[in-house]
C-alpha cells in the first residue's frame, strides 16, 4: 500500500493549485513551499530534457542568452530564479518548464535575426514559466484539477511517471491551448517592452516562422504547434502594439533599412543595405545627416506614396518622408534619389515579404 501524502505537503499542494489558478494565497510560507517544489519538478523535468538534447557548451551564445534574460528578468511577475540553456537541436525550437528553466535550442538560436526578437522569444517562455502553463495544461489534458496533478506527480508511482513525461511533452511541443498562448504573447510583449527592446521582435519572430512553417509544412511539431494560429497571434500582437501607441518598426528587428556612408576615391556613396542610392563630394555633413534622417524616419512600414522629392524656390532639393523634410545635398537629383530609395525599400520588403505591412 503506497504511504499516505504527508499533510504539509498537501496543504502546499493545495496551495499550488490556487496559485495556478491565479487565486492569491495569503501565507509567505505557502508561496515559498510551493516554489521550492515548483523548482524541484523543473530541475527533475530538466534532465530527462537533456536526456534527449545535450545541453551545449558555447560560452559565447550562452552569454548573449543570459545578457537579454538578466535585461527580462527584473521585470518577472515571479521572483523565479529564471535561466536559459541552449540545447544541441536543429529544430526551431524554445519552451520552459516549471520554475523558470528555458530552453533555446542551437537552431532556433540561429534562426533569430535579432536580439529584439530572440528577446520576445524568452519573453514568451518566461511568461508561461510564470504563469505554470505547463502545469494547468497537462491538468486539462488528463481531466484532473491541477490540485489532483500535483498530488499525482508528488506521489509518483506510475500514474506520476506518465503525467511527468506528459509535462515534458507539453512543454517541448509547445501544445498549449488558444487561451494559455495568447496569454502567454500578451505578457512576453509587455515584458518586452518593460526591459527596452522593441515590440516588432515578437511580431517580425512569429512572422518569419509563419513563412518557415509554409514552406516546409512536413517538419516535425515543436514550436510550430501553434494555437491560435500564426496570423491570429500577430494580428493580435500588432492591433495591441497599435493600441498602446508603441512603434512598431519591424526594421529594428531584422536589422534592414540600413543606411551607411561609404568613401570610394573622392566621392561618399550612401547606401542602403549595401546598395548605393546617391553619391556626392564635398557634401558630407549634409549626407551624413541624411542617413540619420532615413534611418529614423524610413521604415518597413513606408509606402511610396509617402516618399516625395522635390525642390525649394532657391533650387535646392529635399526628400520628403511623411511629414518629415529632409534636406539633399545640392549635386543629388531628386527625382533620380527617390527612385533608387523606393527600390531599396522594395528589395528589403522582398526579404520579409509575409508581413501585412497595412496591418
Amino acid at each position: 500500500m503506497r504511504d499516505a501524502v504527508p499533510k504539509g505537503l498537501c496543504v502546499a499542494l493545495l496551495a499550488l493549485a490556487f496559485l495556478a489558478a491565479g487565486v492569491a494565497v495569503a501565507t509567505p510560507a505557502f508561496a515559498e513551499e510551493i516554489t521550492e517544489r515548483e523548482l524541484a519538478l523543473g530541475r527533475k523535468t530538466a534532465l530527462q530534457v537533456e536526456e534527449r538534447w545535450p545541453r551545449l557548451d558555447d560560452p559565447l551564445r550562452t552569454a548573449r542568452l543570459d545578457m537579454i534574460l538578466s535585461r527580462l528578468v527584473p521585470h518577472a511577475e515571479r521572483a523565479l530564479p529564471f535561466e536559459v540553456r541552449l540545447v544541441e537541436a536543429d529544430d526551431l525550437n524554445a519552451f520552459s518548464l516549471s520554475g523558470g528553466i528555458l530552453f533555446v535550442t542551437e537552431g532556433m538560436l540561429s534562426f533569430v535575426k535579432s536580439d529584439a526578437e530572440l528577446a520576445g522569444l524568452l519573453a514568451h517562455e518566461m511568461a508561461h514559466a510564470e504563469r505554470r502553463h505547463v502545469l494547468v495544461q497537462v491538468a486539462r489534458n488528463e481531466r484532473l484539477s491541477v490540485l489532483g496533478l500535483a498530488v499525482t506527480l508528488a506521489t509518483g508511482g506510475t500514474m506520476g511517471a506518465f503525467l511527468a513525461a506528459n509535462l515534458v511533452q507539453v512543454a517541448v511541443m509547445n501544445a498549449y491551448s488558444r487561451d494559455l498562448e495568447e496569454e502567454a504573447d500578451r505578457r512576453g510583449l509587455d515584458l518586452v517592452v518593460e526591459a527596452g527592446y522593441p515590440p516588432a521582435g515578437m511580431v517580425t519572430l512569429l512572422e518569419r516562422l509563419q513563412e518557415e512553417q509554409l514552406r516546409r509544412p512536413w517538419v516535425d511539431p515543436g514550436i510550430y504547434q501553434s494555437h491560435p494560429d500564426y496570423r491570429d497571434r500577430i494580428a493580435y500582437l500588432v492591433s495591441t502594439i497599435r493600441s498602446r501607441g508603441w512603434p512598431l518598426h519591424r526594421k529594428e528587428a531584422l536589422n534592414l533599412l540600413r543606411p551607411t556612408l561609404v568613401e570610394e576615391g573622392e566621392s561618399l556613396l550612401l547606401c542602403l543595405d549595401g546598395e548605393e542610392i546617391c553619391r556626392t563630394t564635398g557634401d558630407r555633413t549634409k549626407l551624413e545627416s541624411l542617413a540619420r534622417s532615413l534611418r529614423r524616419w524610413l521604415q518597413l512600414e513606408t509606402v511610396p506614396y509617402e516618399i516625395r522629392t522635390g525642390r525649394t524656390s532657391q533650387g535646392d532639393p529635399f526628400l520628403m518622408l511623411g511629414n518629415n523634410r529632409i534636406p539633399l545635398p545640392l549635386a543629388v537629383d531628386p527625382e533620380a534619389f527617390r527612385r533608387r530609395l523606393i527600390e531599396g525599400l522594395a528589395r528589403a520588403k522582398s526579404l520579409h515579404p509575409i508581413a501585412d505591412y497595412l496591418l
